[in-house]
């Protein structure tokens, strides 16, 4: 018997079976034929794995200019970003888009019960309030939003623990990495 009768008998077979077949031209499902070979297959599903990766990364971008960027943010806080000026210097600004606080740090988060976590020139953190005044000191090495009226700091020492909101250290200090609290509980590890 011919390599193609051979080919043909098999398709028939496996036509009746249900069964997948694997030829020299492609696949053979149910008796369906796909022109392309399976190597090829493999390419057209990667670039089409590409191409969706890229628009993901596209929509991504174009949602983080508006976010990020000096768009509205909704929510239910007055002041809505941080932005960043032109020397890289931080402040805030309202939902109208009308800079409340001025750019003058170095780094900053977001407001979480009032207040928000500042960087200043010496790279320490602190806290301030909406108003843009102080609360607590710029004297740590890295500090996190407040959640439950706690909110992570590090110490000079690479070790987090967690300050109340007028800034007395509630939990010490011990830990190499930590999270906020949420539901009394907080994720810590060392």
């Amino acid at each position: 018997m011919t390599e193609i009768k051979k080919l043909q008998q098999d398709e028939k077979e496996n036509t009746k079976r249900g069964h997948l077949h694997r030829t020299c031209c492609g696949v053979i499902h149910y008796g369906l034929v796909c022109t392309l070979p399976p190597r090829h297959q493999v390419i057209h599903f990667f670039l089409k794995f590409v191409l969706a990766i890229v628009v993901i990364y596209a929509i991504y971008s174009i949602y983080s200019v508006i976010v990020y960027g000096y768009a509205l943010k909704g929510g239910n806080s007055d002041i809505e970003k941080d932005i960043s000026d032109l020397e890289g210097k931080y402040g805030f600004i309202d939902k109208t888009g009308s800079v409340v606080i001025p750019c003058k740090w170095e780094d900053a988060g977001g407001f979480s019960e009032g207040l928000a976590p500042v960087q200043d020139d010496k790279e320490k953190w602190g806290y301030i309030d909406k108003a843009g005044s102080g609360v607590i000191p710029c004297q740590w090495k890295d500090a996190l939003s407040f959640s439950e009226g706690l909110a992570p700091v590090k110490d000079e020492n690479g070790k987090w623990g967690f300050i109340d909101k007028k800034g007395q250290v509630v939990i010490p200090c011990q830990w190499k990495g930590t999270r906020c609290f949420s539901e009394g509980l907080a994720t810590v590890w060392e």
